[in-house]
């Protein structure tokens, strides 16, 4: 949905993927990371660095730093800050 640019249909489709896997920590981690996604598509870069930020806090305690999804939050953090001229 997200690819297809049905943003508010993918961002209704995490939600509820939140709701029913509260406990799953890479689970909830990538839901943020694709809200943070969609709220940049949409143009609200402060919201998509909040869900950005979430995701990463929630790799760094899942993860070890050293792992490659953990760039990916780096990266979709300073691609936002680019296109706030920050």
């Amino acid at each position: 949905l997200h690819e297809m640019g049905r943003f508010d249909d993918a961002e209704k489709f995490y939600y509820r993927v939140l709701q029913e896997n509260p406990n799953n920590l890479n689970c909830v981690s990538t839901c943020y990371h694709a809200l943070g996604s969609i709220a940049a598509e949409k143009g609200d870069y402060d919201t998509s660095l909040e869900w950005n930020q979430k995701s990463l806090e929630l790799r760094k305690q899942v993860l070890t730093v050293n792992q490659t999804i953990v760039a990916y939050n780096y990266n979709s953090i300073g691609v936002i800050y680019q296109k706030k001229s920050n």
